[in-house]
């Protein structure tokens, strides 16, 4: 990568051996759709056919600890990805069939999603770069890389089982 943060530089400058992880979209980022699910069922967005190799956080993990404990890691960069390439449309389904319940998904012209955005006060800058990634989602975020298998030594976790193993967030409360 380019440069990356100043704590990146300062890292790579600093003379210790350093492992860079870079995960992209996390699949604990679905639990923004468990009020609106819970309550209708339904999940709003913009991009529906927008694509996401989203990572489990587990793995993540398991990446950086196999870095950290083992040798040979040294000077490497770590895009870390999950096993499959998902739409919207697929992620809200695995939520379906995770809660044994259908969700609907309605998507939001970018006028309403910026309109929904504002109104939840989330500010400006992050607003515009959610607009860019997801409208043209770069490489990096859409491309599925084996680091997690070729690391950690298992297959990287599926959103299904992501969405398995947090069900009870989706489902309404009796």
């Amino acid at each position: 990568g380019g440069g990356g943060t100043p704590m990146e530089s300062a890292v790579r400058a600093s003379g210790f051996a350093w492992t860079v992880v870079m995960p992209v979209e996390f699949m604990a980022n679905a639990l923004e759709w468990a009020p609106g699910i819970r309550s209708e069922g339904v999940v709003r967005e913009p991009f529906v056919d927008r694509l996401s190799a989203m990572v489990h956080e587990s793995d993540i993990g398991a990446v950086a600890a196999v870095a950290l404990t083992e040798d040979g890691h040294g000077g490497q960069e770590y895009l870390v990805t999950g096993p499959q390439v998902l739409t919207v449309r697929d992620k809200a389904a695995a939520v379906g069939a995770a809660r044994g319940a259908d969700v609907e998904l309605v998507e939001l012209t970018e006028e309403q999603a910026l309109a929904s955005w504002r109104g939840q006060g989330m500010p400006e800058d992050v607003i515009a770069f959610l607009i860019d990634v997801y409208r043209d989602t770069p490489p990096e975020g859409r491309t599925v890389i084996d680091t997690v298998e070729k690391v950690t030594g298992r297959p990287a976790r599926t959103f299904a089982q992501w969405a398995e193993e947090h069900a009870e967030h989706f489902r309404a409360q009796s």
